[in-house]
């Protein structure tokens, strides 16, 4: 597969929102409002819920010093 400049700044606008997710959800402010709107971004596409799933290992991996 051959991946356009196009499809890798989609690739990086993904995963730079699904890390935005990931620091909503763990800042202690997330809403119910903000979990049915992350829920209905994952469900747009494969590679958004793949983006989250990249996001959350990120930074589960980078733990406190991450935060």
């Amino acid at each position: 597969m051959v991946v356009t400049d196009g499809q890798t700044e989609e690739l990086a606008a993904l995963q730079a929102e699904a890390l935005a997710w990931v620091r909503r959800l763990t800042s202690g402010e997330a809403t119910t409002a903000d979990a049915a709107a992350l829920r209905q971004w994952c469900a747009r596409s494969p590679a958004h819920a793949a983006a989250l799933s990249e996001a959350r290992q990120f930074w589960d991996a980078f733990g406190p010093a991450g935060r």
